[in-house]
């Protein structure tokens, strides 16, 4: 009896069972922009009223496809059952008042922001249950730091899954799912400027984007 081929099978199945549970758990989360969710599986019959309103547009990802709806969002599917997993949304050259609308809705329904970086972006993270708060995050730096072990902690957000979070004991964000929005301006930078009369008016523009992923999801295609 080859025990080696047995081990590797069971091993492949127990992992197949572990990552169906995280689409569930991200899925579950109901996170997104609008009607799209990050972890929603298109059905057809949705896909037929989307084809027929918006257009799909090439990807550079392979077995991934992408639409781009009337209101601006970018939605990447992955190809095989058309899970959402990427949302996407730009701003361009829109005064500052648009920025902080959408950082308010966020704070409205997540709360604070796990983390600022830069001064111009802002994270939401979530593991399955809830989102992880700055306070958390803090103590992962911690313990971070206490253990000598040296990351880019803004990585372990970006990478949007926790996998980082495996060499530091005690401490583990398992991260699921992560909302970055990403200006162009500090966020609370003063953007009025003067008029002629030198009068002060809040007119400079500025671009930002948000973008919703989860990278369990990106890297399983």
């Amino acid at each position: 009896m080859n025990f080696k081929k047995i081990a590797s099978g069971f091993a492949f199945v127990f992992s197949a069972f572990l990552y169906a549970d995280i689409e569930t758990d991200v899925a579950n989360l109901k996170l997104g922009i609008g009607e799209y969710k990050i972890g929603q599986v298109l059905t057809q019959e949705q896909l037929t009223e989307i084809k027929a309103k918006n257009k799909f547009v090439a990807t550079n990802k392979a077995k991934t496809k992408k639409l781009e709806d009337s209101f601006g969002n970018s939605v990447v599917l992955r190809e095989r059952d058309n899970r959402v997993i990427i949302i996407y949304k730009q701003f361009k050259d829109v005064n500052k008042s648009i920025l902080e609308n959408s950082i308010g809705n966020f704070i409205i329904d997540f709360g604070e922001p796990t983390a600022i970086s830069h001064d111009k972006i802002l994270y939401w993270t979530f593991n399955k249950s809830e989102k992880i708060t700055e306070e958390m995050f803090q103590q992962f730096k911690d313990q971070t730091a206490k253990t000598n072990k040296k990351a880019n902690l803004i990585d372990v957000l970006n990478d949007g899954n926790g996998s980082l979070t495996s060499d530091y004991s005690n401490v583990k964000l398992n991260n699921i799912v992560t909302i970055k929005l990403n200006s162009d301006e500090d966020i609370s930078a003063n953007t009025e400027i003067s008029d002629a009369n030198n009068s002060k008016i809040n007119n400079k523009n500025m671009s930002f984007y948000i973008i919703l992923f989860a990278n369990n999801l990106i890297e399983n295609l």
